[in-house]
């Protein structure tokens, strides 16, 4: 889990050197139906904010990290033990003793580290239920922009969401078309010691870290433990902002409510206390709150228009840095769900595991 939510955040960062050309016009991940599970979910990310989305009709979950959150703080992770230990499994590697070095080497390891945190969840609850048409959502590797569709009593509603990297916000864009109305309520969760609060315009998130969280696969009574408000663990906050076109927007302690809009533009910016690799964050952090409204205001000043476009420029001058051709596709497999294509072709699909490489 941790390795995918770091995965998440690194997605638009791909450093790869040999320029050869993509197979596919549109390479893209689509699928007919929203994501079931975590994993089934479509990520985004800028190198420091990631996210996770679901895709869901009647109700919308966007999962979101930032890079910096861990639990824990700093602390002396040497194991004094390893050098005494070197020579030996020296001696085994040469004498080709492999099992044993293997063993021995085990006690060079130092503890354990602390865990990466989820940070938390943006849902949306929307008001026209979940009898969706034409549903289809899908992740634009060109663009970087998980999208959603789906009609509703002949009204088009769509979703776009994407992680800038330019404005370091995670932008989600909704529209209704067709004669439909958005009518929603937002609101913001995590699983780890928070509380969310109305500051003006915004909704607010703010929350701790637990000051240690053992490894799954270290057991002890108790794995998560929380210090007081004045220990170690560090804080963070996420600002939520919607900017209506049409309709209204309020807000309460809890939620943050859109009626009747024909579009509206959802920032969330987010930043933790981290102050270095060798200050405590519960105790020595910096403020997280001017951090994340900065980002935000900043975002807000700008039209949606403007803001996917900057996201799309420095996306692409990363990711059109590299592209693939193992040979054409077979007929009428680009056209196909992602999930389908790869069930029906598999590895015999050349443009599928090009799409495969690019997606990494």
């Amino acid at each position: 889990m941790q390795r995918a939510f770091c995965f998440c955040l690194a997605l638009l960062q791909v450093f790869v050197l040999l320029p050869l050309v993509a197979a596919d016009p549109a390479p893209r991940l689509w699928y007919r139906q929203p994501a079931a599970k975590w994993l089934e979910a479509l990520p985004v990310g800028n190198g420091r904010l990631g996210a996770m989305v679901h895709g869901g009709v009647p109700t919308e979950t966007i999962q979101f990290n930032e890079n910096t959150l861990w639990s824990g703080g700093p602390k002396e992770w040497d194991n004094p033990q390893a050098l005494a230990v070197l020579p030996e499994m020296r001696q085994l590697v040469a004498a080709g003793e492999y099992a044993k070095a293997h063993q021995l080497a085990k006690k060079m390891m130092g503890p354990y580290n602390q865990s990466y945190m989820p940070m938390g969840s943006l849902r949306l609850q929307f008001s026209h239920g979940g009898n969706a048409t034409e549903y289809e959502r899908e992740l634009n590797l060109d663009t970087a922009v998980a999208a959603t569709r789906y009609r509703i009593n002949g009204a088009t509603f769509t979703r776009e969401t994407f992680a800038s990297r330019a404005d370091d916000v995670l932008v989600v864009r909704l529209t209704a078309t067709g004669g439909g109305r958005l009518n929603f309520r937002a609101s913001l969760e995590s699983i780890l010691r928070s509380h969310t609060e109305q500051r003006g315009n915004v909704l607010v998130l703010s929350g701790r870290a637990p000051a240690n969280v053992d490894p799954n696969y270290y057991q002890r009574p108790t794995p998560v433990i929380y210090a007081d408000d004045q220990g170690e663990g560090m804080r963070f906050e996420c600002h939520l902002r919607a900017l209506a076109e049409g309709g209204r927007v309020t807000l309460t302690t809890n939620t943050l409510e859109v009626v009747n809009a024909r579009a509206v533009t959802l920032l969330l910016g987010a930043a933790t206390s981290f102050n270095g690799f060798d200050k405590s964050p519960g105790r020595a952090g910096v403020d997280p709150a001017p951090l994340a409204a900065r980002a935000l205001a900043a975002a807000a000043r700008q039209p949606y228009v403007q803001l996917r476009r900057d996201h799309v420029r420095q996306h692409q001058e990363l990711f059109e840095r590299v592209r693939l051709e193992l040979g054409p596709a077979p007929a009428g497999a680009p056209e196909l769900p992602t999930l389908e294509r790869l069930t029906k072709f598999g590895g015999a699909d050349p443009g599928l595991v090009a799409l495969h490489f690019q997606y990494g």
